[in-house]
């Protein structure tokens, strides 16, 4: 027969491995939720902002090409279905079903028919093109001299940087003569770029030409 103080120790330490047990079963379907939970959180959270919600009770049906189906999805859910499909952007999402139909429509705002209990969402972007005035040096040991382009104004004296910005303010300047040993500058204006230039020592010919930058954002239309 085994000792008292030994079947109580033994019943001690089943009895703490079954708490464990317990507590790991209620625990485990709760921190799974609350994780479910953040995760719908911070996805619906990536998307604000890009999103607008055109009409109540209606759907794009057969305005707008299908791309899929999700039988159950919340709104965040369906809008990252949605950005998951390359040429998908617009959703028709069903808040009481959690019925979600993912749809490619060739404008903005999108055509709808009245659908009882379902939303028409869609995104739309615009680009927008900025023309920026870059300086080039198109040639060294040369300029450009008056048989090439017209003498627009000079000055005697100044650095390269002043040289730019005073051809700059001068709305018909678009290059210049610089000479970097004697810090002359020569403004000009000339028809063609890059502009034609003969060879003069200790000359700097530069010239302006234009480049583009091209910028896409997401805008938010308010439908009416």
């Amino acid at each position: 027969m085994k000792p008292t103080s030994i079947v109580v120790a033994q019943l001690v330490q089943k009895d703490v491995r079954l708490s464990k047990v317990v507590y790991r079963i209620r625990t485990a379907p709760q921190t799974a939720a609350i994780q479910q939970q953040r995760n719908a959180q911070s996805v619906h959270h990536c998307f604000d902002g890009a999103w607008i919600k055109i009409a109540s009770d209606s759907a794009m049906v057969a305005y707008c090409t299908g791309l899929g189906y999700e039988s159950s999805a919340t709104l965040s859910g369906c809008e990252s279905y949605c950005l998951s499909i390359s040429g998908c952007n617009a959703v028709d999402w069903h808040p009481g079903k959690l019925q979600c139909t993912p749809r490619q429509c060739s404008y903005y705002p999108p055509k709808y028919a009245s659908h009882s209990g379902w939303e028409v969402w869609a995104i739309t972007t615009e680009t927008s093109t900025t023309t920026n005035l870059v300086w080039v040096k198109v040639a060294s040991e040369s300029l450009m001299g008056d048989v090439n382009c017209a003498e627009v104004g000079s000055d005697e004296s100044v650095t390269w940087s002043l040289c730019e910005s005073a051809c700059l303010a001068l709305s018909s300047c678009n290059a210049i003569d610089f000479s970097y040993g004697g810090t002359r500058c020569t403004y000009r204006h000339c028809t063609t770029y890059p502009p034609n230039y003969q060879s003069a020592s200790g000359w700097e010919v530069w010239a302006i030409t234009t480049g583009t930058s091209t910028t896409t954002n997401t805008t938010i239309h308010v439908a009416e």
